[in-house]
């Protein structure tokens, strides 16, 4: 303080200690203030003011307010229910997804065979014929091979897969939290960054959620290892060794993780100068393209690789859907690119600056082929989450950076996070929610017998002894996957021949359409029997002996048989023709004979002497399978003349008739007179 140049009063005031001293008093460069004359002429003396310093300027005031990092420790709370709810929520339909629903693609069913083999010391993969690690370089499946021998795989990898998704919400949830708190020291504000984070960024990016509800595979655990790196780098603006080896970490997730390290390491940007961190990116990028190479060129050949040709067989599977015209190609590939930049409430967008890790992925999406309708749901996904993660991160902090007033910004955010849910989300009632694999029976009524339907095929499923060997379509062969010996029937059905079926496989789950074919095949030809049926959609056979035909029960009257072949213990009930022409025909086995090693037919004789074959459930049913008291009903594949003799004979797949009998006739027929 300036002294004013005037005598001091004769009686100062004495001066109390009671005041706090200010630790820093501001030097007041403005000059006194104006004093007040008095009456008489003379100035006199104005004490001056105490100044009152702010929060802001460091002054005792700072001292009420908490501090940083106790605002963050008493709302990270937030960050982690974010987490906990994303993780349930995830596993839930996970769960569903697996247990309960239609898997979305053969990937379920490869990855839980993987997880069982390494846990028992089984390699080999009969799912898709190779070693389980020449699918891919998921060496950290050792690492869940311990907890697979207590839980059942699938339940390892969904729980697994969980923990990542949730894990990747605390990530983003916790950075959002830590620049919120820098922005204002209130708690509140600090909850509701970690709250809009968690949202914006699952249901709200479909680029981060998405390939989290595709199926169970190990591959999604590399999302937050990868988005922990580049976080902690956008922080420090510099890669250091914790992050490097945090993204180098998820190479032994999958190899072509190497993507998006090659996008961080090349296009992320660059403290000044740009020479400080140069020679550690190339080297880091370089060593993430070697692993790749290395396990491409070197491991997959050493450990024996035809997963080559599997994945253009793979690729030709779904060649149908490949050829899609120009416009419907080109718009999905500006879904892809939108939901991108719209995805994270449009934050994504805002901090571009960190969108270059992303780049390698969004192209490997762009530049794909393969099921373009499906591409936005895919795991390929995976390789571009982590750079919308970080860009996400960026753009929150270059928004609240601002000092706006209006509600303009929250009102984009929610627009933008609405507009990607509705249009790309694969969560439930998203525009990419794949309703028909999870059917959480939350729609309509057809939606409900659906499910219905889906929980008799899974309990069927679920009736297969545990160590035998399966062929089962993919959708339900997770479930099932805890064992030696299992085959998708996709690839079962090709090598099923009359003269041959793969070896091994005794249980065969068979899908309503191959019921009349390889199904057919099975029965008459390979000694397989029904022994159940789940809502007309799928049957299950067995060539166990030990296990007997469960054939859909009939109620027929057999008190005055039309005829019978007494060397098989069979009569004829009843014959009668169909309103759409074709002839059925009830038959009941009388007594308990051995036909195992003659597998039989039923077939229908129509006037010029052509046999029309008649099947029971599809030709699921041999007329040798009749459990001793039980009737079948066999219907004709065509329909029969109107006028002419018909007749009924059972024979020998290769055509020789078994000889019938009329009743009260000794003399052996080849077949039986009907009038239906």
């Amino acid at each position: 303080m300036r002294c004013l140049h005037t005598a001091p009063p004769s009686n100062p005031p004495p001066v109390s200690n009671d005041r706090p001293q200010l630790a820093a008093e501001p030097v007041d460069t403005a000059g006194p203030a104006p004093q007040a004359v008095a009456a008489s002429g003379a100035p006199s003396v104005v004490a001056p003011s105490p100044p009152v310093v702010s929060a802001a300027q460091g002054g005792p005031l700072a001292d009420l307010r908490p501090s940083r990092s106790r605002v963050l420790r008493d709302a990270s709370w937030a960050a982690h229910l974010a987490a906990i709810g994303a993780t349930a929520a995830m596993y839930a339909l996970l769960w569903r997804l697996v247990f309960a629903g239609w898997a979305h693609s053969y990937d379920s069913a490869i990855y839980t065979r993987s997880l069982w083999g390494m846990a028992h010391g089984h390699l080999y993969n009969p799912m898709v014929e190779l070693h389980s690690l020449s699918i891919h370089g998921n060496f950290l499946l050792f690492a869940l091979a311990p907890i697979a021998w207590f839980l059942h795989p699938a339940q390892v990898l969904a729980l697994a897969q969980s923990l990542a998704f949730g894990a990747t919400v605390w990530l983003v949830a916790d950075d959002a939290q830590r620049v919120a708190v820098a922005r204002r020291r209130d708690p509140w504000f600090v909850v509701s960054a970690a709250l809009l984070a968690g949202i914006a960024t699952t249901i709200g990016a479909p680029v981060v959620l998405n390939p989290f509800l595709f199926d169970v595979r190990p591959d999604l655990i590399a999302v937050p290892l990868l988005t922990a790196g580049l976080l902690r780098a956008r922080r420090a603006a510099a890669f250091d060794r914790f992050s490097v080896g945090l993204m180098l970490a998820a190479l032994l997730v999958r190899e072509e993780t190497m993507m998006v390290i090659v996008g961080a390491m090349t296009l992320a940007p660059m403290p000044r100068p740009w020479t400080h961190q140069l020679r550690l990116r190339l080297g880091v990028a370089a060593a993430a393209v070697g692993w790749w190479a290395l396990y491409w060129f070197g491991f997959r050949q050493w450990i024996g690789d035809g997963s080559y040709e599997i994945a253009q067989n793979v690729a030709s599977a779904f060649g149908d859907e490949t050829h899609l015209g120009l416009g419907a190609t080109a718009a999905y590939k500006l879904e892809i690119i939108a939901a991108a930049l719209i995805g994270g409430g449009g934050l994504t967008a805002l901090g571009w600056r960190w969108l270059g890790p992303a780049i390698p992925g969004l192209l490997f999406l762009l530049l794909s082929s393969r099921m373009q309708p499906l591409i936005l749901n895919f795991h390929y996904v995976l390789f571009a989450t982590p750079g919308v993660l970080v860009a996400f991160a960026d753009g929150w902090q270059r928004l609240i950076q601002q000092r706006w007033r209006s509600a303009r910004p929250t009102l984009a955010v929610a627009a933008c996070v609405v507009a990607a849910y509705a249009t790309s989300s694969a969560a439930p009632g998203g525009g990419r929610f794949r309703a028909g694999n999870f059917y959480l029976g939350l729609d309509t009524q057809e939606a409900i017998v659906e499910l219905d339907q889906l929980a008799e095929a899974h309990a069927l499923i679920a009736s297969i002894p545990s160590a035998v060997g399966v062929a089962a379509p993919h959708e339900l062969a997770a479930p099932i996957a805890d064992r030696d010996l299992i085959m998708p029937f996709a690839t079962y059905a090709t090598r099923v021949t009359p003269d041959a079926a793969p070896p091994g496989v005794d249980w065969v789950a068979v899908p309503r359409s191959a019921w009349a074919s390889t199904g057919r095949t099975l029965v008459e030809w390979h000694d397989f029997r029904l022994v159940g049926t789940a809502a007309n959609k799928l049957a299950l056979l067995t060539r166990d002996p030990a296990v007997a035909a469960q054939v859909p029960a009939v109620d027929v009257d057999c008190s005055a048989p039309l005829g019978s072949w007494p060397s098989l213990g069979l009569e004829l009930c009843a014959a009668r023709r169909l309103t759409d022409g074709r002839v059925a025909a009830a038959i009941r086995r009388t007594e308990s004979v051995d036909t195992a090693n003659t597998p039989l037919v039923v077939a229908v004789v129509i006037p010029d002497g052509a046999a029309d074959f008649a099947r029971c459930v599809d030709g699921l049913v041999s007329p040798g399978h009749l459990p001793r008291g039980v009737a079948a009903v066999f219907v004709s594949e065509h329909p029969a003349p109107e006028s002419g003799a018909l007749q009924l004979a059972v024979a020998t797949v290769d055509g020789h008739p078994v000889p019938a009998r009329t009743p009260g006739s000794a003399t052996p027929l080849r077949a039986l007179p009907i009038t239906p």
